[in-house]
């Protein structure tokens, strides 16, 4: 084979790795995934799904139930024996936490209100929509976009967060808290479509080697929730 040719071969070879290894994504894209978080046409959602949590002496299986209305929410987790074992609601910077035996309600606000605890994890509410979602809670800043090898990374400030996106999905999410903990949420793929298209599984790590496995069996858009849902007060309508 003519010399000439294995060099102009090995070039295309090497030119074709190089324009593979980083995704051509526009910021414009990176931009609109991160306003879809809060964008006003967002659905309000009823999500199912399957809930695994081990490491550092936790065994954990169960089902979680997360009702998310704009700022709402309401989770529900619930053991493999049906006990249900976290029941929180709120939204607006209030959390309201039901004794499921006794039926006692404990109402917490201020940095109390910005973290659910099930178990050695503890999640922030911000990140509940995320984890079905797929798109990240909303900053007062945002750095540029960079390429890292086959994904981009952006971080952000207030809260302060690092984002890594691949093509048009957020793939991976470090929130980094004021006491210099940190918790990551990795994204597996999207699936369905229109407005039921959201998380297919998300793994949340929050040090300490526990970890948090979710898997959305069902999530369904809803109109409307009974009056009450978001405070344990609801009524059947």
């Amino acid at each position: 084979m003519n010399p000439s040719r294995i060099v102009l071969a090995a070039l295309s070879i090497a030119a074709f790795a190089c324009a593979c290894a980083t995704p051509r994504l526009p910021k414009e894209s990176v931009m609109r995934l991160l306003d879809e978080y809060s964008a006003a046409s967002q659905p309000s959602l009823a999500c199912f799904g399957s809930v695994k949590i081990k490491g550092n002496g936790v065994n954990f299986n169960g089902s979680v139930i997360l009702a998310i209305d704009g700022d709402q929410y309401r989770l529900e987790v619930v053991d493999g024996a049906g006990i249900t074992a976290v029941a929180v609601a709120g939204g607006s910077g209030v959390m309201i936490r039901l004794d499921m035996n006794t039926g006692a309600k404990t109402i917490l606000t201020g940095e109390a209100a910005k973290t659910v605890h099930l178990d050695k994890v503890s999640a922030p509410v911000s990140l509940l929509k995320t984890l079905v979602t797929g798109a990240p809670p909303p900053s007062e800043k945002k750095g540029e976009i960079q390429p890292a090898g086959t994904v981009y990374k952006m971080a952000t400030s207030n809260p302060s967060m690092e984002l890594e996106l691949d093509g048009e999905r957020l793939t991976q999410l470090t929130l980094y808290g004021e006491d210099g903990n940190q918790i990551t949420a990795k994204l597996g793929p999207m699936t369905g479509v229109g407005l039921e298209r959201h998380v297919a599984s998300a793994r949340v790590e929050a040090g300490g080697g526990a970890v948090m496995e979710i898997n959305w069996q069902k999530v369904t858009p809803k109109e409307k929730f009974p009056e009450g849902f978001f405070s344990f007060t609801e009524v059947d309508e």
